[in-house]
C-alpha cells in the first residue's frame, strides 16, 4: 500500500467523519476497497452504505477499470493549468496509453501544449493592450486636468505680480504726497500703541512732519525710516489712523489761513488810506497803478 498504517488509519477516520463511502475513500486515497474494508473492520471505523452496488473483488470477466494514478492527476491539472481543454486531454491520455509515455508528452506531440501557449500569449498581449489603453487615457486626464491647474496658477500668478507692483507704486505716491503735506503743515501724529498689535511692546509711535514713522520700544530701541519704506499692510494701517486726524487739521489750518487774510485786508486798507493822505494834486497815479489798486479793492471785497 506505501503508507503508514498510522496515518492511513488516521485519514480514514477523518474521511468516515465528512461521511464518504468506503469506495470514495478508495478514491481518495488512492488505494484498493480491500485495504479501506479491511482496515475499517479492524479498527471499528464507521463508513456510510454505499448506494451503488458492491463491485466483487474478482470478477469473472477481465481485471477492474485502473483508476488514474497521483502522478496522472497531477499531469491533468498541469495541463489545466496550461489552457488545455477537456477533449485535448482525454486525446492526449489516449496517445500516452498507447505510447506508454507521459501525459505531458503526449500532449506536447500532438500540439496542444504550444497552441495552448499561443493562445495564452495572444490573451495576454490583448489584456495588456487594452490596459495599455485604458493607462494612456488615464494619464492624459490627469495631465490634462495637471496643466489647467497650472494654467490657473500661471494667470494668478501673473495677476498677483500686477497688483504688487501697483500696490508698491500707490503706496509709494501716497506717502510722498502725505510728506509733502504733513511738511507744509508743520504737524505730527502721535499713534497709538494698539494699531499696531503685532509689534513687540512700543512705548510710542510717531508720524512726524517729515514722514518719518518713528517707533520706540519699550526696552528703549528705536525704528526710524520714511512711511513709504514700510510694508504697505503697515502704511495702510497708519493712513486708516491719520485720514480723519487729516481732515480736521486740514479745516482748522484752513481757519488759520483764513484769519492771517482777514488780518492782512484790514492792514492793507488802512495802509492804503495812508498812502492816499500823503499824495497832493499834482501827484495823480499812473493808469497802470489805478489798476492795480482797482483790482486789489475787488479782490477786498469779495472776500
Amino acid at each position: 500500500m506505501g503508507i503508514p498504517a498510522d496515518e492511513f488509519i488516521r485519514s480514514l477516520r477523518q474521511l468516515s467523519e465528512k461521511g464518504l463511502t468506503m469506495e470514495q475513500t478508495a478514491d481518495e486515497l488512492d488505494v484498493e476497497l480491500k485495504y479501506i474494508e479491511e482496515y475499517a473492520k479492524q479498527h471499528g471505523i464507521p463508513f456510510v452504505t454505499s448506494k451503488r452496488k458492491k463491485v466483487s473483488l474478482k470478477r469473472k470477466k477481465g481485471k477492474a477499470k485502473k483508476r488514474p494514478s497521483k502522478k496522472r492527476k497531477l499531469e491533468i491539472e498541469e495541463l489545466k493549468q496550461m489552457g488545455l481543454n477537456k477533449d485535448q486531454i482525454e486525446v492526449s491520455l489516449k496517445k500516452a496509453k498507447e505510447e506508454k509515455t507521459s501525459l505531458i508528452e503526449s500532449a506536447e506531440k500532438l500540439g496542444f501544449i504550444q497552441a495552448a501557449k499561443s493562445s495564452k500569449i495572444i490573451a495576454d498581449n490583448t489584456y495588456f493592450t487594452y490596459a495599455d489603453i485604458e493607462i494612456e487615457k488615464t494619464r492624459a486626464v490627469v495631465e490634462q486636468k495637471l496643466f489647467d491647474f497650472l494654467k490657473v496658477i500661471n494667470e494668478e500668478t501673473v495677476r498677483l505680480s500686477e497688483s504688487l507692483i501697483e500696490e508698491s507704486k500707490l503706496s509709494y505716491e501716497v506717502c510722498r504726497i502725505l510728506r509733502q503735506i504733513l511738511k507744509r503743515l508743520n504737524f505730527s501724529f502721535m499713534i497709538p500703541s494698539e494699531t499696531l498689535p503685532w509689534l513687540r511692546k512700543t512705548r510710542r509711535i510717531i508720524l512726524n512732519e517729515e514722514g518719518h514713522l518713528i517707533i520706540i520700544y519699550e526696552n528703549g530701541d528705536v525704528d526710524s525710516k520714511l512711511l513709504e519704506d514700510y510694508p504697505p499692510s503697515i502704511i495702510l494701517i497708519v493712513f486708516q489712523y491719520i485720514i480723519p486726524k487729516l481732515g480736521k487739521l486740514v479745516k482748522l489750518y484752513g481757519e488759520k489761513i483764513s484769519l492771517r487774510a482777514n488780518f492782512f485786508k484790514k492792514i492793507y486798507q488802512e495802509l492804503d488810506n495812508l498812502q492816499r493822505a500823503f499824495e497832493t494834486s499834482a501827484e495823480q497815479p499812473s493808469e497802470k497803478e489805478r489798476f492795480r489798486r482797482n483790482e486789489i479793492k475787488k479782490i477786498l471785497s469779495e472776500s
